[in-house]
């Protein structure tokens, strides 16, 4: 049996919270869900709990590649800088296990630059990204989680919730087979005093509560039809492109249409590329488009990149339909011993790269519910309180960039108009003035709030600040 999986039923031993003589909380929390989010979730509630079950239906031994239950997983994805913070506090010696294992530290405004239009961002010194692929993150992130003794994982498909008056008490779990399939094995229930949904954007939460007599949380979209493509090239050692080692390329309406293209190192010696567009101007998979679009982008280390560096791999496609997030806390009727975090909460537009940052910062926030001694046979209101302030800013950066594309639709948030002024001539504010570039990286790092950027300083120099080329 692979290393960290335990047998259905199996109980892994009563250690954690009682060891370091904290009182426990719960004597047991399923997480369903073994991605980022559960992961990061079970990491989060193990201190305060007996035991902590994970379950997910996919073969998680291998750390490469996608897997069928996350089949983005294979695409390039970034943690931002508030992830970058969390998942160091959470696990000290991450990052240097991380660039040993091949990861690559850039540092913004010297070697990883930012773009919009064409025009270089002003450079935010002191600031580092970490070039990696997602396996590799979530590959070690699952090693220190499953080390921990009291944490188990159960290899299972989630086919429903199991509750006693009115609260969850556990999930039905039915074991899948090696190439994920059901087995013939009976489902068996997991009693639980706390349930975790970190199931991500297909999460089938609402449908678990409409079984159970619950009414689903309120759901908000914004349709983007959104297509991404991912590529990795060749990359010899100390390779520059055009001076630089990473750069996030943006293209606007007024720029020949909207759009992203980034290129980052990341471990094997590969460069990791990948192009967004929308609607019609969707990535296909055939290499010659996908070289072709570095080679129109505005940026010119994505032009060189394209003319320079050889393919390692095959082009991979994903489509998102829309942005989507789920309001438990509009809910008036909500069991006790349930609570959700990371895509399946809120869903966002991968190009602004929010979802790991956001399961890091939702895991944080069960973790200080969990401190506070909360009483686990009520609705956890409090946990979604905190939630929503979380959600509400990374809804807001992002959505409102969505609805600035001619064909998305969706609820617009209130004073939608004005910010898009607004952070229109932020975008070209932080070409040429550092303070109010610094600012955009805090909130777009969800460092901050976006209200930051409505600080009286830091308006009128967004306003005054001279446009790119004298325009």
């Amino acid at each position: 049996m692979p290393e960290g999986e335990s047998q259905p039923g199996r109980r892994a031993p009563v250690r954690g919270a009682a060891r370091r003589g904290r009182r426990i909380r719960a004597e047991r929390v399923v997480v369903l869900g073994a991605g980022l989010a559960g992961l990061l979730a079970a990491y989060a509630v193990s201190e305060w709990v007996g035991e902590v079950v994970l379950v997910d239906s996919d073969d998680l031994v291998a750390e490469a590649g996608g897997r069928p239950g996350a089949p983005q997983s294979a695409q390039l994805h970034a943690l931002l800088a508030k992830g970058l913070d969390e998942v160091g506090d959470r696990f000290p010696g991450l990052t240097g296990e991380l660039t040993a294992a091949g990861a690559v530290r850039c540092h913004v405004g010297i070697d990883a630059v930012a773009a919009i239009d064409g025009h270089f961002r002003a450079p935010v010194l002191g600031e580092t990204v970490l070039g990696l692929t997602r396996p590799l993150l979530e590959g070690r992130i699952r090693r220190r989680v499953l080390a921990l003794p009291h944490v188990g994982l159960v290899r299972g498909r989630v086919v429903a919730l199991s509750s006693t008056a009115g609260r969850v008490d556990g999930a039905v779990i039915t074991p899948t087979g090696a190439a994920g399939e059901a087995s013939r094995a009976a489902a068996e229930r997991f009693a639980a005093d706390l349930v975790v949904d970190a199931t991500g954007r297909s999460s089938r939460l609402g449908h678990w509560l409409a079984a159970a007599g619950h009414p689903p949380p309120p759901t908000r979209r914004v349709h983007i039809d959104l297509g991404y493509a991912t590529l990795a090239f060749h990359r010899s050692p100390g390779q520059l492109v055009d001076g630089v080692v990473a750069v996030h390329s943006q293209r606007t309406a007024a720029g020949g249409g909207a759009g992203a293209a980034v290129l980052v190192p990341v471990e094997g010696r590969r460069w990791m590329a990948a192009v967004a567009g929308y609607a019609q101007d969707r990535p296909g998979r055939e290499l010659d488009g996908f070289l072709e679009r570095c080679r129109a982008d505005p940026a010119r280390p994505l032009r060189t990149l394209a003319r320079h560096c050889r393919p390692a791999g095959p082009v991979l496609t994903y489509r998102v339909p829309d942005s989507v997030r789920r309001d438990f806390h509009r809910l008036g009727d909500f069991p006790a011993g349930l609570v959700a975090v990371g895509d399946a909460v809120a869903a966002f537009n991968p190009v602004y790269a929010q979802g790991m940052t956001c399961a890091a910062l939702h895991a944080r926030i069960l973790a200080d519910w969990l401190r506070s001694g909360p009483d686990l046979t009520v609705a956890a209101w409090p946990f979604f309180r905190r939630l929503r302030r979380v959600v509400d800013n990374a809804w807001r950066v992002s959505v409102v960039e969505d609805l600035r594309l001619p064909h998305a639709h969706g609820p617009r948030p209130r004073g939608c108009a004005l910010t898009h002024r607004f952070t229109a001539r932020v975008n070209t504010a932080g070409v040429t003035d550092a303070r109010v570039q610094r600012a955009f990286f805090d909130v777009v790092n969800m460092r901050k709030g976006p209200a930051h950027l409505m600080r009286p300083d830091l308006f009128w120099r967004a306003m005054r600040a001279p446009r790119p080329g004298g325009r």
